[in-house]
């Protein structure tokens, strides 16, 4: 169902559909040592008149500044090795992005054929080409749902527009920023910090338009 809110979408009313996604992900998968964290949050007037890459960097180093004391090689180390890649079809490829945090993976077609199979034996009369004739349209049935749901993904796209709402225009830039995982043992990065902030796994995203910038973060955090 299309979540429904008031007039005005709120990055509030993001927030909490992140909350849904992040529940539903952490009760499939139920990891005892680490949990997904999703969160989007405005960025405040202070930081937003930096250059977009050094804006991230800096959004980034300081979340973990009260666990290690953050200096220039570490805004540096940043800049040289982490991935920065603006989406040019910002909001086809940030869905194929969120595809694999959100709840759509779990969406399954499995219940189709298991109707099948109980509307067939149902029918002793059948013989057993009827009934292997029956369950083969079931299995047709089956894959075609399976394909439908891959390309529905409705909780990514849903989230897609309440963006665009929030930020009332389509002209949206988005920065994604990722760090390589053969670069997280070098000395520099903060890597026990961003485990447990970040992520060892992360997306980071910065949005911007020409009256608002947000930072849209999923992570499996350590715990």
């Amino acid at each position: 169902m299309y979540p429904q809110f008031e007039d005005e979408v709120k990055i509030e009313h993001l927030q909490g559909y992140l909350y849904v996604q992040q529940l539903i992900e952490n009760t499939a998968t139920s990891n005892a040592g680490a949990m997904k964290v999703y969160s989007i949050n405005e960025i405040n007037k202070v930081a937003e008149n930096l250059e977009i890459v050094d804006l991230a960097i800096s959004l980034i180093l300081d979340r973990v500044k009260y666990s290690v004391e953050i200096k220039e090689v570490h805004h540096t180390f940043f800049k040289e090795n982490a991935e920065f890649h603006f989406l040019k079809d910002w909001d086809m490829e940030l869905k194929e992005n969120l595809n694999n945090w959100f709840a759509d993976k779990y969406l399954s077609a499995n219940a189709i054929f298991e109707s099948f199979k109980k509307y067939s034996e149902h029918h002793k009369d059948w013989t057993k080409e009827e009934r292997e004739k029956y369950l083969k349209t079931g299995k047709l049935a089956e894959k075609e749902s399976e394909r439908k749901l891959r390309e529905w993904k409705s909780n990514s796209r849903y989230f897609i527009d309440l963006l665009k709402a929030l930020f009332s225009s389509l002209d949206i830039e988005v920065l994604k920023i990722t760090f390589p995982k053969d670069k997280k043992n070098e000395r520099v990065y903060p890597f026990h910090e961003m485990n447990s902030t970040w992520g060892w796994d992360f997306d980071i995203f910065i949005l911007s338009s020409k009256n608002k910038k947000v930072i849209l973060h999923l992570g499996n955090v350590l715990t």
